[in-house]
């Protein structure tokens, strides 16, 4: 049925119409899906990768012709993959993939690439989907070699250049091919630390200076404070000097703070290197003098061991009333052959009362001598003229008395000047 010219027209203006309105929304979903994309490139497969397949302004203004080109896929890891396959080593172009993408992306252009070429990997081993869990390597290495072979599967049999893949957003395009990799990662990172250490020399520049300023600002009061303080310890080291030398010399512990209430000291016990003998020796000498056996805490020679002297022993007992009894019996030494007039037993006094009381000795001794004796008004006693005792040094002369009839003298080598043979009263 033949058409009227005037209907003919009318039906073309229809279809021009219609073509325009079907390119204005196509062109409106491509510049859709490209915003998505540059709004969030992992948030789904739509989001990331558009399909258009466009005729020429050409082909759509003309009624009778319908030339068709190649669909075209906006994703940036495909386009950069296919890019570079043939200009780069599979490794290199394999890292940098698995470095710059995320595994979202990496996954989603596995999914774009299958979905695109499904018709012709049937017999393709690398489209399986992989494990989230894997234990041998992660889901993005193995997807991104997936890719890569795919694309080498898809190359053979040369259907890869039927898409045409193309990126949107040029920021999730590396800056630099597969084998430019190193070096130039290495200069990006350079340039960043420079950017970052010059704002942060800038920063410490201007932090020093507020620093330092509100330091010397604090540091001033101190100072005059430690000036202050410095001048008042000198003036009190000054004034107050010889009130510093008493309170040491009061300070100092004298003999007369020593508890001597359970301490004797026994003289004329022989030496020995082993400390049970002479210990024995002396439980049993404490033994004749109480008539029983006592309760002893401690005892110890004093001074340094020599073999030619016979150093004082100090006994130290539990109580009180065990040393009155050993000092009341003290003289019951005198019946035993073995410890007459060789080991006595006095009580433990101050340094100053024991030598007033050698000194008294010697004097009477000298007297009974017949030997002439003086002392002197600082306490110096001298026998025939030769000073050899003083309270304030103890024995001066010990070869002026040493030869006395009474027996020999056996001196403590602290200097104490104890004797073997001390009166018991």
């Amino acid at each position: 049925m033949l058409c009227k010219s005037s209907d003919k027209a009318r039906f073309d203006l229809f279809l021009d119409t219609k073509k325009s309105r079907d390119l204005t929304k196509l062109d409106s979903e491509v510049r859709d899906a490209v915003n998505a994309d540059n709004d969030g490139h992992v948030s789904s497969d739509t989001a990331t990768t558009t399909c258009v397949n466009v005729a020429g302004s050409a082909a759509a203004s003309t009624s009778d012709t319908s030339a068709s080109t190649k669909p075209i896929v906006v994703n940036e890891l495909l386009s950069y993959a296919s890019f570079y396959r043939d200009r780069a080593s599979v490794d290199n172009l394999r890292k940098l993939i698995i470095h710059f993408y995320a595994a979202a992306e990496i996954s989603v252009a596995k999914k774009t690439l299958l979905r695109y070429y499904s018709s012709s990997l049937t017999d393709c081993p690398h489209k399986v989907e992989r494990r989230k869990k894997s234990t041998s390597r992660s889901v993005h290495d193995a997807e991104t070699d997936d890719i890569l072979s795919i694309m080498a599967f898809l190359d053979q049999r040369s259907l890869l250049t039927d898409v045409k893949f193309v990126a949107s957003d040029l920021d999730r395009l590396p800056k630099y091919g597969p084998e430019e990799l190193n070096i130039c990662s290495i200069a990006d990172k350079q340039e960043t630390l420079n950017g970052r250490l010059v704002d942060l020399s800038n920063r410490f520049d201007a932090l020093d200076t507020g620093v330092t300023n509100t330091v010397d600002k604090a540091l001033q009061p101190i100072q005059k404070q430690l000036n202050d303080l410095c001048e008042a310890t000198k003036s009190l080291l000054t004034t107050n000097s010889s009130s510093n030398r008493r309170t040491e010399s009061s300070n100092t512990p004298t003999p007369a703070t020593i508890d001597r209430s359970r301490n004797v000291i026994i003289t004329g016990v022989q030496e020995n290197r082993d400390h049970t003998v002479w210990r024995d020796t002396v439980m049993n000498v404490l033994s004749i003098a109480a008539g029983r056996d006592v309760h002893v805490e401690d005892a110890l020679r004093l001074g340094a061991y020599n073999s030619n002297k016979k150093r004082p022993i100090l006994v130290k007992f539990r109580s009180v009333w065990d040393r009155r009894l050993v000092l009341s019996g003290a003289r019951k030494l005198n019946n035993d052959v073995l410890y007459r007039r060789k080991v006595f037993i006095n009580a433990d006094e101050p340094l100053e009362d024991r030598r007033l009381h050698t000194l008294q000795r010697l004097k009477r001794q000298a007297e009974s001598r017949g030997q002439q004796v003086d002392v002197s008004s600082d306490n110096v006693l001298s026998v025939d003229g030769i000073a050899c005792f003083s309270l304030r040094d103890g024995f001066l002369n010990r070869q002026i008395i040493s030869n006395r009839s009474s027996g020999s003298v056996n001196f403590s080598s602290d200097g104490h000047g104890l004797a073997d043979n001390p009166q018991h009263d």
